[in-house]
């Protein structure tokens, strides 16, 4: 799978109702839990995810952000758990495909790679222009055996991203 999805900054779906004053923007304590992720501070992010989780059980951007933390410490069957649930709190548009894109990739880490293949499935229904879904989509399915679909699916993120990097 590519590692670029999972490490992308986290971005939340929770943010205050914004007002002529005052623009949207995220909750102090997931915004806290979010830089030290992207600072490279994964102890720090999760005490701070597992926190605001405490206080927002089913906010989807918390358990992402939680779950991307579990799969790059290594931690694939707790990142597995929170990544399903974030799909299936806020699974739905642009922002479920991200959550989608990231649970493909531990499943594929996991050797689940007819799993990912069907994530990446949705990814790609969702958002059709998104490059990189058809390009993971395309290794899952080779993993899968499945060569003849893989290499469609190659294609297709080369359509679509002509400067695609070669050897996919």
């Amino acid at each position: 799978m590519n590692e670029h999805s999972m490490s992308s900054p986290v971005r939340s779906d929770t943010t205050a109702a914004p007002s002529a004053e005052r623009p949207a923007r995220r909750p102090p304590d997931l915004r806290a839990a979010q830089e030290h992720h992207k600072a490279g501070r994964p102890g720090e992010a999760e005490s701070a995810y597992r926190h605001w989780l405490s206080l927002h059980p089913g906010d989807a951007g918390a358990l992402h952000g939680l779950g991307l933390v579990n799969h790059q410490a290594g931690r694939q069957h707790e990142a597995l758990g929170l990544l399903r649930q974030a799909v299936r709190v806020g699974g739905g548009g642009p922002k479920g495909a991200e959550y989608r894109s990231n649970l493909a990739a531990v499943m594929g880490r996991m050797g689940r790679h007819a799993e990912a293949a069907a994530e990446l499935a949705e990814v790609v229904r969702v958002r059709p222009d998104y490059a990189e879904g058809h390009c993971n989509l395309g290794v899952a399915l080779e993993h899968s055996g499945r060569r003849e679909e893989a290499a469609a699916a190659y294609r297709r993120a080369i359509a679509l991203r002509a400067d695609y990097p070669t050897g996919v």
